[in-house]
C-alpha cells in the first residue's frame, strides 16, 4: 500500500468502475429512446448480464487451466 504504483491502480479501477455504473443505469432509457419497449430493453440487459455472468465461469475455467508464463521448447 505504500507503492505508487498501488494507488494508481486503485485509482484506475475506481474511474472504471464509476464510468460502468453510469453507463449501466443509463442503457435501459437509452434503448427505450430508440424506440424499444421498457419489457424489451429490460430483457435484453438482463440477457446481458445472464450471458456475462456464464461468461466469466467459463473464461475462468479456461484461465486456470493456460499456463501463465511462456515456455519456450
Amino acid at each position: 500500500m505504500r507503492t505508487r504504483v498501488f494507488w494508481s491502480l486503485l485509482a484506475g479501477i475506481m474511474l472504471a468502475t464509476i464510468s460502468v455504473a453510469g453507463y449501466f443505469t443509463h442503457v435501459v432509457p437509452h434503448l427505450e429512446h430508440l424506440g424499444f419497449s421498457r419489457t424489451a430493453a429490460s430483457s435484453a440487459w438482463s440477457l446481458f448480464f445472464f450471458v456475462s455472468m456464464f461468461s466469466k465461469f467459463v473464461w475462468g475455467f479456461i484461465s486456470e487451466r493456460l499456463a501463465v508464463r511462456w515456455q519456450e521448447s
